[in-house]
């Protein structure tokens, strides 16, 4: 089964001028309002599409563009970006008309939506309607930015959502039917229409409840004779599947709501009989994490967090973040240190602050370190990239692949932690930062063990007792242990794509005195601080 993925959605200004990013210095920006372009690419959500479910977006999509200025509360009349169609040509992104910032200092807000709805009349309580034989323009991905971007602030990130759901019923039929028994179709009660909040990317169903067709799917799920898929307006669940096999219906009741959330999948797995069916199992998993189907005991429940503690900050996102770094235990300890992109330390396990010329795990990252050579998405230097590229002159051998997201093969919090968890993105650093109070903690200290770092305490009423806690864990450069105990780095899971420095990547890093956004280069050994919806 696809692993769905998250797009990205990139509003920059066409000018921007930068300083160097080959040493652990701040770099400053100087962006003049200008045109407005948009790079968009497919991370870790697929988007729905009648020949499969896409991993990339494909010659001829399009995405709606809004963007305006004054409240993130509301959208207002009078828009700087006003219901602009941005179209794919298999390469790049073309606006309908041009696509200008209001000025150089005003926040700017942003909303988008795929694929392109036929209009927008209402933000908040837009009409939905699925309709099952339009399977591709049924679904519903929405992107909002309501942190109050200004051009100065660079690319602005916008993380596409699912507003819908989706039900797979997977069926496996008792010795009394025949292995090629045609099921004629499969419908589930549920409601249909709906209306959509933009901004908070809710549905609200509308009408009645009534029999919603699922398709069926090419191959079956493994065990099973046939499989149906198809998305649902997002409710408190349902309770009637109805299967008609030749000529007869078969209808299973749950005795409790079968749960359709947005952005996740429920997976009910019937074994039908002649005279009933009986449930063999049940699932409700997040797209990232849904491609595991059994049978047994149904089991409507599942724990995305893999045993990992969290702390839920109140932020506007939904987003919760880790209580420690990859490779610790407890929020204090630095944990491990890893070059952008790769999964594995350079060092053998529990020596993460120790010598790599005795503790390396190999020849080549015992004698370079953290550099280039050893690295894992090139050929032993920067103009040799072989992944996670987008110029051809740092490309090996001309390489190119446009990814501007780390997959999630590629993602240390994915692989060390499974479940949902993932590296933060620039814009989930971006609202952590903005909407949380960020207090230095110095060394010490009785609170944290004696270990400096920040404490990130959220202000949201309510929430204001929450925190994480940042260690300054310093960085792994060449063979060399650097800033530990003085400075903090912490990968996103987004490139920096512009010139030269398309060979780094954005992290949040901080000293004694502030907490800064950058983008360094990607061999570079920094921390790593999980996330979760």
């Amino acid at each position: 089964m696809n692993k769905n993925k998250i797009i990205t959605l990139a509003v920059a200004s066409a000018l921007l001028a930068l300083t160097a990013c080959t040493n652990e210095t701040g770099i400053g920006t100087d962006v003049d309002a200008g045109s407005i372009t948009i790079q968009a690419t497919i991370g870790q959500m697929t988007k729905v599409e009648n020949k499969g479910n896409a991993t990339n977006f494909t010659d001829g999509d399009k995405i709606l563009l809004y963007g305006w200025t004054g409240s993130d509360k509301e959208i207002p009349a009078t828009r700087v970006v006003d219901s602009v169609v941005n179209s794919f040509d298999g390469t790049a992104w073309t606006p309908a008309k041009q696509m200008n910032w209001k000025n150089a200092t005003d926040a700017h807000y942003f909303l988008g939506i795929y694929p392109v709805p036929d209009s927008v009349i209402s933000f908040t309580a837009a009409a939905y309607k699925l309709n099952p034989a339009e399977y591709e323009s049924s679904d519903l991905l929405i992107a909002t930015n309501l942190y109050g971007v200004t051009v100065a602030d660079g690319p602005v990130n916008l993380t596409f959502e699912h507003a819908m759901a989706k039900l797979n019923v997977n069926l496996k039929f008792r010795s009394e039917f025949s292995a090629n028994t045609i099921v004629s179709s499969v419908t589930a009660i549920a409601y249909d229409s709906a209306t959509v909040n933009y901004l908070t990317k809710n549905m609200t169903v509308a009408g009645s409840a009534r029999e919603v067709l699922i398709p069926q799917v090419a191959t079956p799920a493994t065990g099973y004779n046939v499989s149906f898929s198809g998305l649902q307006v997002p409710q408190e669940g349902v309770k009637k599947i109805a299967v008609t096999i030749d000529g007869r219906t078969f209808v299973y009741e749950a005795t409790q709501n079968i749960p359709l959330d947005a952005g996740k999948y429920t997976t009910i797995g019937l074994i039908v009989g002649q005279d009933k069916i009986e449930l063999e199992g049940a699932n409700v998993s997040d797209w990232t994490a849904g491609d595991d189907l059994s049978g047994g005991v149904a089991e409507l429940v599942v724990d995305p967090y893999n045993g990992h503690d969290y702390v839920d900050l109140g932020l506007p996102s939904g987003l919760k973040w880790a209580t420690c770094n990859v490779g610790a235990s407890k929020p204090e300890e630095y944990g491990d240190y890893f070059a952008w992109g790769d999964i594995v330390p350079y060092y053998e396990p529990g020596h993460a602050q120790d010598d790599l010329k005795t503790y390396g795990k190999d020849d080549k990252k015992k004698t370079y370190g953290y550099a280039w050579e050893p690295y894992k998405w090139c050929e032993g230097s920067e103009k040799t990239l072989t992944k996670y590229c987008n110029k051809s002159n740092y490309g090996s051998n001309g390489f190119t692949d446009t990814k501007t997201t780390l997959d999630l093969e590629d993602d240390a919090a994915r692989y060390h932690w499974g479940g949902i968890w993932r590296m933060p993105t620039k814009a989930d650093w971006k609202e952590l930062k903005d909407k949380c109070k960020w207090d230095r903690i110095d060394a010490g200290n009785t609170e944290f063990g004696g270990i400096a770092g920040y404490k990130v305490t959220s202000q949201k009423e309510g929430y204001k007792d929450r925190f994480i806690f940042l260690p300054a864990a310093g960085s792994r450069y060449g063979t060399g242990l650097n800033y530990v105990g003085s400075r903090g780095y912490y990968w996103s899971s987004l490139l920096y794509t512009d010139g030269y420095y398309s060979t780094c990547a954005w992290l949040t890093w901080f000293n004694s005195s502030y907490v800064n956004m950058n983008f360094f280069g990607r061999y570079y050994g920094y921390s790593v601080r999980p996330v979760c919806p």
